[in-house]
């Protein structure tokens, strides 16, 4: 700044009276264009130019901050300014009567520089009914006192379904943390026949339909719909070409990156554990009075075949290897890597050779069309008799009129199922009531940490998608949107 204009800052600021502690000594003598005493009014020090700071953007009484000042402190009109980089620091002063008639004698200030951007500071023009102009800051650097609230758009995620309650509760619980806090609305749908179901989806920017269809006619519903995004890894029931066409991101959450992979092996571990020391009959013998029976089958030196060998058959491989076990995996894909606890890795063309040496068989592998009912009766017909079947993955695996027949026969020793066809599991079911049968209602991946895990990623997918308009780091499809300045269709 000139020299001229720095020394006319300093006398000014010499002004000050300290004597007087209320804030109107401070601030209140100086309106715009009005003297600061009724008696003596030699022309106002300052011209409404200098009017920089309103209420709401001064600390509170005593150097406190204070988001919104109260009515009893007036607006700053006298300033001398310090300019540096982002910051403007404001010198409000006050004078006697003596002080003004001397100042009004003394030579008038230079004119002021032409005003400029203030790195972050803009100036709201007075109202028309006149008003103080105020000031809004947007700087980075700003210190918070001094920024004004601001009012963001609320996102509706919907849960759908009473199922895996933990993922709603963890994400419910999430989304309430700083960062979300009255951002995302986190609800939950429980059936398609609550009276606030249409307008819940109509609503929804996100779903999570856990084992919910996402449909066409689901999606005719949901105008704001931005994703859909599944609370685990399969997407199988949500119409993913559709999604595509309407641009609606679909995405998941890969096992390996929660811990969702640990816990589902940890569970065909438990399964296969189950059936081995045959649990059923361990119940029986413990309510009859019984001692030393069943005698059960140690694992220690047996051979489990790993059937889909990507992240969760990994996980299972580790596990199984750690008891003693020779461990066989087969999967589709190319082998790129294999791990060091398989002994040997091979293609669904192996079935056979594999099959006919394992006392264990663990389905890991995807769902999809070529691999539905995969466990048939050919398949059964190439195992070792008396193998133990678990299933992991999802139920649409099984042909259950097969395994419910290899059961009954022997042909297979015992089926350990987390997943079933139809879900929930049908409590009528005789095969849930088969002697060697162990089922678990769909919780090998429902574990404290992996959970909230997957909230986590949850919540980041949802933000990302949702609020700054980028795709999921997890896409299952390539979404096309509409170009809102023309009727064209574009891939993102």
């Amino acid at each position: 700044m000139s020299s001229l204009w720095r020394s006319y800052m300093q006398r000014s600021a010499s002004h000050i009276n300290p004597s007087d502690p209320t804030p109107a000594g401070v601030f209140g003598k100086f309106r715009k264009g009005a003297p600061s005493d009724s008696s003596s009014s030699s022309g106002p020090l300052v011209s409404s130019d200098d009017v920089m700071l309103s209420d709401d953007c001064l600390p509170g009484p005593g150097g406190t901050s204070s988001d919104a000042m109260a009515p009893s402190h007036p607006v700053a009109t006298a300033t001398g300014r310090e300019e540096a980089d982002d910051v403007v620091i404001s010198h409000s002063f006050q004078t006697n009567e003596t002080e003004q008639t001397n100042s009004a004698s003394q030579t008038s200030p230079p004119p002021k520089p032409p005003k400029k951007d203030m790195g972050g500071w803009r100036t709201i023009p007075a109202n028309p009914f006149g008003e103080e102009p105020t000031v809004t800051l947007s700087s980075p650097m700003a210190t918070p006192w001094r920024q004004r609230p601001t009012t963001s758009k609320e996102y509706n995620v919907v849960f759908c379904g009473t199922a895996f309650p933990s993922g709603y509760e963890f994400t419910k619980e999430l989304s309430s943390e700083s960062r979300y806090a009255g951002v995302f609305n986190v609800v939950r749908v429980q059936s398609i026949e609550d009276p606030d179901y249409a307008s819940q989806i109509a609503n929804a920017h996100v779903i999570v339909p856990f084992m919910w269809r996402v449909d066409k006619k689901m999606l005719n519903l949901a105008p704001n719909l931005k994703l859909v995004i599944q609370y685990g890894v399969g997407v199988e029931g949500v119409d993913i070409d559709e999604c595509t066409r309407r641009g609606i991101y679909v995405s998941n959450i890969p096992a390996d990156d929660t811990g969702n992979a640990t816990a589902c092996a940890e569970h065909a571990l438990y399964l296969t554990l189950a059936l081995a020391r045959y649990q059923k009959k361990m119940a029986d013998s413990l309510s009859s009075g019984g001692l030393g029976w069943p005698t059960g089958m140690m694992l220690r030196g047996k051979t489990v075949l790993i059937y889909g060998c990507g992240a969760l058959g990994t996980c299972c491989a580790k596990l199984f290897s750690a008891l003693g076990m020779t461990v066989l995996a087969i999967k589709r894909s190319p082998w790129k890597v294999i791990p060091a606890e398989i002994s040997e890795a091979g293609s669904p063309h192996d079935l056979e050779a594999f099959g006919e040496r394992a006392d264990v068989v663990v389905l890991t592998c995807t769902q999809n069309a070529s691999s539905m009912r995969v466990v048939n009766h050919e398949f059964i017909s190439r195992m070792k008799r008396g193998f133990l079947l678990i299933n992991i993955a999802r139920g649409g695996l099984c042909d259950y009129n097969a395994v419910k027949r290899a059961l009954d026969s022997g042909s297979m020793g015992g089926f350990g199922t987390d997943v079933w066809q139809v879900e929930p599991f049908p409590t009528t079911d005789t095969l849930l009531r088969h002697e060697r049968v162990v089922a678990t209602p769909h919780v090998a991946g429902v574990t404290d940490v992996s959970y909230r895990n997957m909230a986590r990623i949850i919540m980041s997918a949802i933000d990302r998608v949702v609020r700054h308009g980028q795709p999921p780091e997890v896409k299952i499809n390539d979404p096309l949107v509409r170009d809102m300045s023309s009727s064209s269709f574009m891939t993102l």
